[in-house]
């Protein structure tokens, strides 16, 4: 759990949340604002189609931003121009292209945000002369491909251009480090690898849970393209309040450091096991479409080790997969059928999640 002295600083400091507008950024303003936070600020694309519509309820209802910009990260001008109107004391890091058949399609797109905008955010942070915890996020994607549970110090090596960029998003943060930060002692940072992160709110096509939700809501059939592809299933509660954690180890260790959230068991979970655990809640009907050969290219195994966050963080998952389905199963379904609640009903999932 965050510590009192870690809950009063966020309090009373200024945070900022790139890509506060996307999935992961709408659950972490909730956590935040859980733990009183007030002085929260945003800077990412517009957001669009259904994530439109979640983040204005999000505005709407609960007004949790002191500022919220729209920009390219890649962007540097208009980038710098909010940075250093904010001048934030936290900033987490979510900004990015985030999927893999994206960045076959479009990879200068991909590469252009995910390591020029990088590289924009560690050079603001290199003129910056003010103490400042930076929690950047990448993805478990950022490793070798194997079969193996990889720990913290397994190789970087992502195949797709989607991965590569996170693999040069760690080779970038820890050079910074050790050839800016690392002398100035101002910037504390840490780099945070999630796996297959799923959970209400998430509208991103080409990801299994809402591809699943969009094709029953449209009764279409839905093609799988990998079956048997085994990833390490994360309910993104457990993944955002592990940032925090992180963030607040950050605060007292001025040392680069990186942290896997991953499933507190070492059990291989392939993408027809989700589906099946989605089909047993009875709550959705959908065609399935196994595809034979899958036209892009990407990892058919990545397992995490988590245990360094285990022992140092004090973290652990509270969610199982079949618990943590059918609390994102019950999003939709409010937020489909009562939208008008769904920031109600969010606030309700955060508050029991930290009651258990």
């Amino acid at each position: 759990m965050l510590n009192h002295t870690t809950i009063d600083l966020l309090k009373k400091k200024k945070i900022l949340i790139t890509g506060h507008t996307g999935f992961q950024g709408y659950w972490l303003t909730h956590l935040l604002r859980y733990f009183g936070c007030k002085k929260i600020y945003g800077i990412s694309l517009k957001p669009s189609n259904n994530q439109k519509d979640l983040f204005s309820e999000l505005v709407s209802q609960t007004k949790p931003f002191v500022g919220s910009f729209n920009c390219n990260i890649s962007s540097k001008k208009k980038f710098y121009k909010y940075l250093n109107f904010i001048k934030p004391d936290f900033i987490f890091h979510l900004a990015s292209q985030p999927l893999v058949n994206l960045s076959y399609l479009n990879p200068t797109d991909t590469f252009n945000t995910n390591i020029n905008g990088s590289i924009n955010l560690l050079e603001w942070l290199r003129f910056s002369k003010k103490k400042i915890v930076l929690t950047f996020i990448t993805s478990d994607k950022c490793y070798a491909p194997s079969n193996k549970f990889l720990n913290e110090s397994a190789p970087l090596k992502g195949i797709d251009p989607y991965s590569a960029s996170k693999s040069i998003q760690e080779i970038l943060v820890n050079s910074y480090f050790e050839s800016f930060f690392k002398k100035d002692n101002l910037i504390n940072i840490c780099t945070v690898r999630s796996g297959n992160i799923y959970g209400g709110g998430d509208f991103t096509p080409g990801r299994l849970i809402p591809d699943l939700i969009k094709s029953c809501k449209e009764n279409k059939s839905l093609s799988i393209r990998n079956k048997n592809g085994v990833r390490p299933w994360q309910y993104v509660l457990d993944s955002i309040f592990g940032y925090l954690l992180a963030c607040q180890f950050s605060i007292d260790n001025f040392e680069y450091n990186s942290f896997n959230f991953g499933p507190n068991e070492k059990k291989i979970i392939k993408v027809i096991d989700v589906i099946k655990i989605f089909e047993s809640t009875k709550k959705y009907n959908f065609k399935i479409n196994y595809l034979k050969k899958n036209k892009y290219e990407e990892s058919k195994e990545l397992n995490l080790d988590s245990t360094k966050a285990f022992k140092v963080l004090k973290w652990k998952n509270k969610k199982d997969i079949t618990h943590g389905l059918t609390d994102t199963i019950n999003w939709y379904q409010e937020f489909y059928l009562k939208k008008n609640n769904i920031e109600n009903f969010s606030v309700d999932l955060v508050k029991n999640y930290f009651s258990k």
